[in-house]
Formats: C-alpha cells, structure tokens, sequence
C-alpha cells in the first residue's frame, strides 16, 4: 500500500524534514475520530527528541567550524604583528619607521589582540582594517612594508568568524544523558512505520465493514507522495548510485 523509503539514504537533515512533514499531515486529521492517536503521539514525542538532538549536534559541528575561524583571524592578526616586528630593524630607514608605527598603532589597541574576547577581538580588527582603508598614515606606512595582503586576511577572517558566530542561534545542552541522533533515528522510524501499519489496519477494516474509508486512503496517498519526494531528494543526491540499503519492511 505504501511506496518504498530508503530511509538511511537520507541525511540527517532530510529526515527530520520527512518526518516533520509526515506529522503536519497527520495533525490535520481527526486523529481521534481516525483511531490512530496514540501511535501518533508516540511518534510525535520521539521527534521532538529527534529534532532536539539534531539541533544539538549541529551546534556542536558550529562551535568546531567557529574555533576554527577563530583561529584563522588569530593567526592573522598574529602573522602580521611578526611581520611588522621582522621589518623593525630593517636597514631602510623608511620600512622601519612605517613597521614601528603599525606596531605602537596595534599596542595602542590591544597589547595582545588574539587574547581578547570574541566580541572585543571582532571590534579591533574591524578597527584595524578600517583605519588601513580612511586612515592616511596607516595606509602609507602598511603599502610601505607591503603588507596590504595580511589586512585583507584579517579583514576576510574576521567577517567570516563574525558571521558565523552571528548565525549560531542554537544553545548546546549539556545534559550528556540524552539519547544521541543516531540513537533516536531508528527508533523515530519504527515508529514512522507503526503509524502506516495502524492507518494501512483501520483501511482494510472499514473496506470488509464496507464503510466510508476516505479519510485513511486519503492519507496515504499524501504520506506516498511525500515518500515520493523523499525518494526524489535521494535520487538527485546520489545520481550515479542506487539507494544502498532496502527499507526495513517490504513497502515502507
């Protein structure tokens, strides 16, 4: 009755996704006068677990991505103070000026500019580069030293660290007693296909007691249609290859 899912073959993502949209179809039923309630709510409370722990996840796969445009702009901000205090004792008298006033010009703003905080760090460097674009002196003494490559890095991390860390909504629980994705997704899919089974039961009772069972084909014509584009997802994802694994009941 049910089109065939090769559940595993979608990301985590995708079946969140799915499973969101299976519910938000089943919610716009009766689900009482349907008499497959309590399969749903059970799927439901599995995916709100689900749901919690793929946001979880993906925030910790965020705060790996943000440590590491942290250190990218540290290292900058870094390169170019070593890069400054190299050219210090240079013998042209000129490059050694202009290095000895970027660097009073970096002291003045932090003795140690990757120390600070994200939010005090964010702020100087946006200082830094603006005054290499509108301050006249910073530009001359940093065109002098031919530095004009280590400020577009600092300005190129430091935007891409502020945007991500702008972007990251998401607070990490801490609670390490909660079950994992992975832990969560096999059992949100046996549940999946308890609710099917249920609505599959209800149609062929109301077929041999020859009463109305439009509401249930209704619904799983909408729940094909849905493995349907779930099906296309994976296709187009994966178009060289067929799906890897056959969905753990024949037709669902």
């Amino acid at each position: 009755m049910y089109n065939t899912l090769h559940y595993a073959n979608l990301t985590a993502s995708q079946f969140v996704d799915f499973l969101f949209r299976i519910l938000s179809i089943l919610n716009l039923t009766d689900l009482a006068k349907l008499k497959i309630k309590k399969r749903y709510n059970v799927l439901n409370a599995i995916f709100i677990k689900l749901n919690e722990a793929y946001k979880e996840e993906q925030a910790l796969a965020e705060t790996k991505e943000i440590r590491s445009l942290e250190n990218r702009r540290d290292r900058a901000i870094r390169g170019f103070s070593k890069y400054i205090d190299g050219l210090i004792l240079s013998p042209k008298a000129n490059i050694a000026s202009a290095a000895l006033l970027l660097k009073n010009f970096l002291r003045n703003l932090s003795p140690n500019i990757a120390k600070e905080d994200y939010a005090s760090e964010s702020s100087i460097l946006r200082k830094v580069y603006d005054a290499y674009l509108n301050n006249t002196e910073i530009k001359a003494a940093i065109i002098t030293i031919a530095a004009q490559d280590w400020l577009t890095e600092i300005n190129d991390a430091n935007t891409a660290f502020e945007n991500k860390y702008a972007a990251r909504t998401i607070v990490i629980s801490t609670n390490n007693n909660k079950e994992s994705f992975t832990q969560l997704r096999p059992k949100a899919f046996e549940a999946y296909k308890k609710v099917l089974k249920i609505i599959d039961s209800r149609y062929d009772v109301a077929l041999d007691e020859e009463v109305d069972g439009t509401d249930y084909l209704n619904l799983i014509n909408q729940i094909n249609a849905t493995i349907d584009q779930a099906e296309q997802i994976i296709a187009s994802t994966q178009p060289h290859t067929k799906p890897t694994t056959p969905p753990t009941t024949p037709g669902l």
